[in-house]
């Protein structure tokens, strides 16, 4: 069985594109935290190549961006290409399902402070009910 089941945020935009035949595809990295760290403490991230096709290619260049967290089941798959001469294979993973996790870490909406009115009210133990 060939499923993979990554956690993490995409590290640019993504762009639709089209194959020669009309079929919509797009291409993104996902940054996973891993577990290890690096000699200063810091945290190693492992980063995913992905590629999801038709609607799924469509709902994911429209709904995310630079930073957006995402859940993604699919299939690791490799495939082979040849650049100035050289061959080359890379692996990528074949997107199934995507869920959206929260908002993108650059949205400006998460740095200002939410404010809160709290009213801090005293109770005896007599007026609690048990």
């Amino acid at each position: 069985m060939n499923t993979i089941s990554l956690v993490g945020r995409l590290t640019k935009d993504t762009e639709l594109s089209k194959t020669g035949g009309g079929i919509s595809f797009c291409r993104f990295t996902v940054a996973c935290k891993g577990k290890n760290k690096d000699p200063e403490g810091n945290i190693i991230s492992d980063f995913f190549l992905c590629v999801a096709w038709r609607d799924k290619a469509e709902i994911i260049s429209q709904y995310c961006k630079k930073g957006s967290q995402v859940h993604i089941i699919g299939n690791m798959a490799s495939r082979s290409y040849e650049q100035n001469g050289i061959s080359r294979q890379i692996w990528e993973c074949n997107v199934n399902d995507i869920e959206f996790l929260g908002k993108p870490e650059n949205d400006e909406t998460l740095a200002k402070p939410v404010k809160e009115q709290i009213t801090m009210t005293a109770v005896s133990d007599e007026d609690l009910p048990f």
